[in-house]
């Protein structure tokens, strides 16, 4: 508490007054500077409380040394903070320059960066098409494997068969062969009674058919013959009509 309400002066000033000391004791072995203050040396009369120094160096302290407004964009320069003012208004042009130079460059990365992100999305566009055949062709493939091995085992069950069923046809023919045989000659004799039959039955009906036309022929003939003893029977009655109307 007692250190806290000790009389200072400014840091700055005690350390700038150092530093003149030092340089006018090496000016004096040279050129023998008369002694008091450097022309053009701003000093701090900053006279207080200990507790008051921090505030003092933050706020109120000419001798506080500040970077230029424009650093982010490039300027470099630092001085008191009582002459920022100053610089600003003389280098208008320069941090004006600079704030050109760092627009410049920023559209230029925000191009770049532009350009970048339509790369990404061209190569995700093309990525995502790319998973969606490979998808496609994957869904085309499980279904030709499937259909494959449907074939397969229809194949396999269908030769399986086949086998069985020439097993069980050899089985029979070898146990059963003369009546097999005999099987076989009666089929084809009875083949031969049923054509035989076929062919009779063929011949009575071209019997009726010529029957059927004689009796129509006679039918006609037996016709004409009537139709000709009435024109006879006719003429002779015309004739005889004829002979007594003369008499």
């Amino acid at each position: 508490r007692y250190i806290n309400e000790l009389d200072v002066i400014c840091p700055r000033q005690f350390q700038q007054e150092q530093e003149q000391e030092q340089q006018q004791l090496q000016m004096s072995t040279q050129q023998g500077h008369e002694e008091g203050e450097t022309p053009g040396i701003i000093s701090c009369d900053f006279k207080g409380k200990l507790k008051q120094v921090n505030d003092h160096l933050e706020h109120s302290c000419c001798l506080q040394m500040v970077k230029c407004w424009f650093e982010s964009f490039g300027c470099n320069h630092k001085c008191l903070k009582f002459t920022i003012h100053d610089h600003l208004t003389s280098n208008i042009k320069l941090h004006f320059d600079l704030v050109i130079k760092s627009f410049n460059t920023l559209q230029q990365n925000i191009r770049q960066y532009q350009d970048e992100i339509s790369k990404l999305k061209l190569e995700n566009e093309t990525l995502k098409v790319e998973l969606q055949l490979k998808g496609k062709k994957d869904e085309e493939i499980a279904h030709l494997k499937q259909q494959l091995n449907q074939y397969q085992k229809d194949n396999l069950q269908l030769i399986s068969a086949q086998v069985c069923y020439v097993f069980i046809f050899a089985s029979i023919y070898s146990k059963y062969q003369n009546q097999i045989i005999i099987m076989i000659k009666q089929k084809i004799t009875f083949v031969e009674i049923e054509k035989l039959k076929k062919d009779i039955e063929s011949k009575d009906n071209e019997i009726k058919t010529i029957k059927q036309e004689i009796q129509l022929k006679q039918k006609q003939i037996i016709q004409q013959i009537d139709e000709n003893k009435e024109e006879q029977k006719q003429n002779i009655i015309n004739t005889l009509s004829a002979l007594d109307f003369q008499l």
